[in-house]
C-alpha cells in the first residue's frame, strides 16, 4: 500500500523487516509514514514510535481469516502498550479486496472488535494494492480526521 502511494503503481514486495520511512505528498502536504514490520519479534516495539505520531493505519490481510484472532489480539496488546495513540484515529485498511473471498470492511470491523479498542476513532476501508481501489479514500479518512481532531465514532467504508 505504501508503495501503491509512493510510486502510483502496484509493485511486489516482501514483507518489512524492520521498520520504512516514506514521505508522501498528499494534496499540499506532506506526511511521513512509519512502515513497521509485523513479525512477532518486532511488534513489541511498534510503541517506541508513538511520539509524534498523530494517527495509526493497521494493514489486514481480508482473505486469511486465519489471522483475524492474531490482528484482534496484536491491535489490543498494541493499545495497551501505546497510551499516547489513544486521541489518533485508526484507519484499517482490509486489503485483498480484489480477491471473491475476501472479508467485507463491516464483517472485519465486527470480527476484530474495534468497539473495545481505546482509540479516538476507527474506520475500516476496504482497499487493493493491486488495483489502488480504496486507498485514497481510507487516506483521505485519516487525513480528514487528523485535522478534525473530531470525537469517537465508527465507520467503514465498502470496497
Amino acid at each position: 500500500i505504501l508503495y501503491r502511494l509512493k510510486l502510483q503503481k502496484f509493485i511486489i514486495t516482501v514483507p518489512t523487516l524492520g521498520s520504512v520511512e516514506e514521505t508522501i505528498r498528499w494534496g499540499s502536504e506532506e506526511i511521513l509514514f512509519h512502515d513497521l514490520g509485523g513479525t512477532d519479534k518486532l511488534r513489541p516495539l511498534w510503541p517506541m514510535y508513538q511520539d509524534g505520531i498523530q494517527g495509526v493505519i493497521y494493514v489486514v490481510d481480508a482473505a486469511d481469516r486465519r489471522l483475524v484472532d492474531a490482528n484482534r489480539r496484536e491491535l489490543r496488546r498494541f493499545y495497551r502498550a501505546a497510551v499516547k495513540l489513544h486521541d489518533a484515529p485508526l484507519l484499517i485498511f482490509a486489503t485483498k479486496q480484489d480477491l471473491s473471498d475476501a472479508m467485507t470492511s463491516e464483517e472485519l470491523q465486527r470480527e476484530l472488535g474495534l468497539e473495545e479498542i481505546p482509540c479516538r476513532c476507527y474506520h475500516v476501508a476496504g482497499c487493493s494494492a493491486v488495483t489502488g481501489e480504496g486507498i485514497h479514500e481510507g487516506i483521505d479518512w485519516i487525513v480528514g480526521e487528523i485535522r478534525r481532531g473530531g470525537s469517537r465514532a465508527a465507520s467503514t467504508l465498502r470496497k
